[in-house]
């Protein structure tokens, strides 16, 4: 797996060199966060392995980074930051040369208090001065067994606008099927095309 560590200092320079150590080919750096348990280090895995060996992936206690490689031939350095508590106020540190958010939440009828603390974190994200315009992909975990709710009722719960300042989408996967694993990647690749192949297209992507 990729590294792991725990100072803000060492976290900026990988970041840092993660731009520099592939020859002559351009690497794009994206953020994975979210609520603690989401689902991020599998989806971040799965996109490094494939769902059909994933192996079991301990919580994050602070941060995964693993390059991903997607079909077209663009390099991913993935940063997947733990969405426990303590961590919300160090993310910062890795929000320098951010250029695409995968934000990852599970689809339940949680409390209403834990829908708006997601909320309330997913909008202080939104009002982050670094992460101004970057394209955003708010991945949803299809829970098999549970009560889950429709995509229609999670952007109404987590307030998200048609507008969003930025260009983004939502779509829900199940991680066990190779295909949407698959989706989740092209729909970020298709986020990042537009958003920096066309600097005025600011909507969401259906």
């Amino acid at each position: 797996m990729g590294g792991a560590c725990t100072t803000a200092n060492t976290a900026i320079n990988a970041s840092l060199a993660s731009f520099n150590d592939t020859d002559n080919v351009t690497v794009i750096k994206i953020l994975i966060i979210g609520p603690s348990q989401a689902g991020k280090s599998h989806l971040l895995y799965c996109w490094v392995h494939g769902n059909q060996i994933i192996p079991n992936v301990p919580q994050t206690q602070d941060f995964n980074m693993e390059k991903v490689q997607s079909k077209s031939g663009i390099i991913y350095t993935m940063w997947e930051v733990s969405g426990q508590p303590n961590m919300r106020y160090k993310r910062r540190n890795f929000f320098y040369g951010t250029q695409g958010i995968v934000y990852v939440i599970n689809n339940g009828r949680s409390n209403d208090e834990v829908w708006a603390d997601t909320r309330q974190d997913l909008d202080s994200l939104l009002h982050e001065q670094e992460l101004k315009d970057v394209p955003l992909l708010i991945v949803v975990n299809r829970l098999l067994n549970g009560d889950t709710v429709s995509t229609d009722e999670i952007k109404i719960r987590l307030n998200l606008k048609e507008n969003l300042n930025r260009t983004w989408s939502l779509i829900e996967i199940d991680y066990k099927e190779q295909s949407d694993i698959e989706k989740a990647l092209n729909v970020l690749e298709s986020l990042l095309t537009q958003v920096y192949g066309n600097e005025n297209t600011k909507h969401e992507i259906c």
